[in-house]
């Protein structure tokens, strides 16, 4: 893996707990996750750019993307906005008057 994009490990001191794995408790469901991916052999199962290219900027590897996708899934964390957020935001914007300024407010209640 030398042309991915590559975190710290887990086993690195660092400078407040004595390990960045001190942070996660043992029987976290992340820990299976890892151990599940880890696992994988990615170049076997048909995932595309296992092998990185030599040019352009390095990407994460594609067990590192499946953690973080894994972890979302059985933590319920959306990969995109809920319909209605971005719904609220454009009408937001409706609302104010592009010539003055004038119109809603923000949320820090000042006049």
């Amino acid at each position: 893996m030398k042309r991915f994009v590559e975190g710290v490990h887990r086993g690195r001191s660092t400078l407040f707990p004595a390990l960045l794995d001190d942070y996660v408790i043992g029987d976290n469901p992340v820990r299976a996750v890892d151990v599940f991916v880890d696992g994988l052999h990615f170049d076997k199962i048909g995932f595309v750019g296992v092998q990185p290219l030599d040019t352009g900027r390095p990407s994460y590897h594609p067990g590192t993307m499946l953690k973080l996708y894994i972890y979302g899934y059985l933590n319920r964390i959306p990969s995109e906005p809920a319909p209605g957020a971005a719904m609220q935001a454009q009408h937001r914007d409706d609302l104010v008057d592009p010539a003055t300024g004038a119109g809603l407010q923000g949320h820090c209640g000042f006049p």
